[in-house]
């Protein structure tokens, strides 16, 4: 089969051949990401004006995987002081209480997280029957020793660029290679004791330079500078559509590459579905209708109590569900509807996440 990455094909090869190498039986998940454009002018002596288009693709929330899965000391003691003070009560209550304060120190996505990575091996059979064992055996957690910057998550092997003028196609462009772990935010606790010099030098040492260096983007596949045709009219308006689509992964193993990605979601800021048509912003005419800010703490500890290995799913928290378990593993229809088009519809039988 030929890599439709080879950069020697002509570019309407490569794109029939990413997108005909999609799996039609298998689910697409489709994810917003947020463009920037301006045009650049060049105008040099005797020749005429050159136009360029800079672009910049930016993930979207979704994409982001924020959890810091390292632990500080500190927060290993605090997880472990929880779980000995647990262990010996039992008491739902007492256990609510310990929650609030640690809440209340940490942050509560992440004194749940803290309490995830301690929680003794023997827990949940000592909390079904405290006779069956003496003392808690705690885990190994893992160890917070470096800057663990947000990555993105799920993105495309490449993008590819169209523009449109009153409905007829003016260019396409593809950017460079995406790499697997962008760095999309920093960690701002897991920098050392000397602060940066500059944002340039923190930025860099996180991984973050194509979110100041534009030819940085365009070289980690998140920007292009694309040359337009002198006769272009660029004050007439353009309509630009970004896609791309992510190859080489089974759909088990993307499915699995989303489930956990929304369990990081879960456990840095909240994860949940709305209700169609919640507002997911405020406006002038409404307000969101939905909040992370204050979780149900009561809630939160629940996800950290309840036994991964549940008998009926439907009663598992859905970021630890697969993704192909959460969103309906039975026969799904997926319709991609856009303005002037007619819709398409693609039916299958697995529901696994491609």
């Amino acid at each position: 089969m030929i890599d439709p990455t080879t950069p020697e094909l002509p570019e309407q090869d490569r794109l029939e051949l990413t997108f005909a190498g999609l799996d039609h039986t298998v689910p697409m998940l489709l994810l917003p990401v947020r463009i920037e454009t301006r045009f650049e002018r060049t105008s040099t002596p005797g020749q005429n004006e050159s136009v360029e288009l800079l672009l910049r693709i930016y993930p979207d929330d979704i994409h982001a995987d924020a959890l810091v899965q390292g632990l500080e000391t500190a927060e290993s003691d605090l997880g472990r002081t929880f779980w000995k003070a647990a262990w010996a009560d039992g008491a739902r209550d007492p256990m609510d209480r310990a929650f609030s304060r640690l809440a209340a120190r940490l942050g509560p996505f992440r004194a749940a997280w803290v309490l995830e990575s301690t929680r003794p091996k023997n827990w949940f059979r000592h909390a079904s029957d405290p006779t069956t064992s003496t003392s808690p055996r705690f885990p190994t957690a893992p160890s917070r020793d470096a800057a663990s910057p947000a990555k993105a998550r799920l993105l495309p092997d490449r993008w590819w660029v169209a523009g449109y003028q009153q409905d007829e196609l003016k260019f396409t462009a593809w950017g460079s290679t995406i790499p697997k772990d962008l760095s999309v935010g920093p960690d701002l606790g897991g920098q050392s004791s000397a602060p940066p010099a500059s944002w340039a030098e923190f930025a860099d040492s996180q991984g973050l330079t194509w979110l100041r260096d534009f030819d940085a983007a365009v070289s980690a596949g998140m920007a292009l500078r694309i040359a337009l045709d002198s006769q272009l009219d660029v004050d007439a308006g353009l309509d630009i559509f970004v896609l791309g689509a992510r190859s080489g992964d089974e759909p088990a193993d993307a499915a699995d590459a989303f489930a956990e990605l929304l369990a990081a979601h879960h456990w840095t800021h909240g994860f949940d579905v709305v209700r169609r048509g919640t507002p997911t912003n405020n406006s002038d005419t409404a307000s969101s209708g939905i909040s992370l800010s204050e979780p149900d703490l009561v809630a939160l500890l629940d996800t950290v109590l309840t036994k991964a290995e549940a008998t009926d799913s439907s009663k598992t928290p859905l970021y630890r569900r697969k993704a192909a378990d959460a969103l309906g593993r039975a026969s799904a229809t997926v319709t991609i509807t856009m303005s002037g088009y007619p819709p398409i519809t693609v039916e299958g039988e697995t529901g696994y996440v491609h």
